[in-house]
């Protein structure tokens, strides 16, 4: 009999981390599922560890790859070996809390759901924790799962709108690509304001590394592809102030401080400040005016009109404040 969900770990050279993320899933209070590990060419004892829990459990399955080849492979093969009516993404150096899976499959059943997303999200730090709360920006459901992180492992996800969204290879934020373009398959979508999912921070992840500033710059792909998919099913003026929104915050917000962080040359900062202005301009002209940027933070609205106005000055003394504090 096939379980209702499949649980799909990608893990990648995560030996010191693999043990706890498996024993939160196998200590779930809830039975009707299936665990599918992809060791994406672990060098380390990543491999040898799944192999014990394999024989701990029936649940676990797990494949590998010969060569690293990059998370959105790992999960790409996960949805294809699964066989669960739903899917919820752990990646092998997080945890999740005891009754994730019981609440959200409840959840999804009472409101005949395909997507159901959790609205905070605990992060683990060396020395703390921290726990964020998703703010609801909208009376809309689609339109709030757009506006929510884009991340596919707070949200347990119908297997069928997976197998037609294949995350895209070769570049970094394929989840960006994909996952709020769900929308375009479904409205089923549940809401929790619980935490079950844990964000442990290493140094050495794929979001926390020292990205190279072309590896960064893969975030102006991702979100083409994703505007793309809105605007091959006409449903850009539908979502024309979600879409605007996370170009804001992706493409001007999060690259903007990210260029502040690499302390660049005052002539590659002007640059790369001209390149976020016509990214964002060629679709979005009018970005300053997006009711939730005007509705968001005041420090993120100072760093809009900073880059709009291409203040050199005033963006040093912005990193100065809020990025290199403390």
């Amino acid at each position: 009999m096939k379980p209702l969900v499949s649980v799909i770990v990608p893990a990648y050279n995560l030996e010191c981390y693999i043990e706890t993320c498996l024993d939160s899933v196998l200590s779930q209070k809830f039975d009707d599922f299936e665990i599918i590990i992809v060791n994406d060419g672990s060098s380390d004892n990543t491999l040898g560890i799944i192999r014990e829990y394999q024989q701990k459990s029936d649940k676990i399955k797990c494949f590998s790859y010969k060569k690293n080849q990059g998370v959105s492979y790992a999960r790409n093969l996960g949805v294809k070996k699964a066989s669960g009516k739903f899917i919820l993404f752990v990646d092998g150096d997080d945890y999740i809390e005891g009754n994730m899976l019981m609440d959200m499959t409840k959840l999804a059943k009472r409101d005949k759901s395909d997507i159901v997303c959790s609205i905070k999200q605990n992060f683990i730090y060396k020395d703390k924790e921290e726990l964020i709360n998703i703010y609801v920006l909208s009376d809309s459901k689609t339109k709030n799962y757009i506006l929510l992180t884009p991340g596919p492992t707070n949200k347990l996800i119908n297997r069928d709108l997976l197998l037609d969204n294949r995350f895209p290879l070769e570049i970094n934020y394929e989840d960006l690509a994909v996952i709020p373009s769900l929308v375009i398959q479904t409205d089923k979508i549940s809401f929790i304001n619980k935490n079950y999912y844990n964000y442990v921070q290493r140094e050495n992840s794929i979001t926390n590394q020292k990205e190279s500033i072309s590896k960064r710059e893969d975030i102006f792909k991702a979100v083409d592809i994703l505007y793309n998919k809105f605007h091959k099913e006409r449903l850009v003026t539908a979502y024309y102030q979600e879409l605007e929104y996370i170009y804001i915050k992706q493409v001007v917000q999060e690259m903007m401080k990210f260029y502040l962080i690499r302390d660049l040359s005052k002539t590659e900062l002007r640059k790369k400040i001209k390149l976020l202005k016509e990214l964002i301009s060629s679709k979005f002209p009018y970005w300053t005016k997006n009711i939730y940027y005007v509705d968001s933070k005041f420090k993120y609205k100072m760093l809009g009109w900073l880059i709009n106005n291409e203040c050199l000055i005033g963006l040093k003394l912005w990193n100065k404040k809020y990025l290199k504090k403390g």
